[in-house]
């Protein structure tokens, strides 16, 4: 593999990585502000025992949302991990075989 593969391998990870980051952020925010948001009309403007069936039904898909965005959170930390971890080991390689080949 020639530098600029790795580098551009390196650098396609490193922007998928931040695609996923900004995906689990939105995903916060909609969980945090829009579904909350959401949840207090409901709180507010409608009572009775649907009310509260249906309001506890939304704070544990709240739930689940935020726990999903952590998830890809973590898999894009991961990626970046990685790729920090492939770029380094290929660049190694690369640099060992053109040593080899000078001498």
């Amino acid at each position: 593999m020639t530098e600029s593969e790795i580098r551009f391998n390196y650098e396609k990870s490193m922007k998928q990585a931040e695609e996923l980051k900004q995906i689990a952020q939105s995903l916060s925010k909609v969980s945090t502000n829009q579904l909350s948001e959401c949840l207090g009309k409901i709180e507010k403007n409608w009572s009775g025992d649907n009310s509260d069936a249906y309001r506890k039904k939304g704070v544990k898909l709240q739930g689940k949302i935020e726990l999903s965005a952590k998830g890809v959170k973590l898999a894009a930390e991961s990626i970046e991990t990685m790729a920090r971890n492939i770029y380094r080991a290929e660049m190694a390689a690369l640099e060992a075989t053109r040593r080899r080949k000078h001498r």
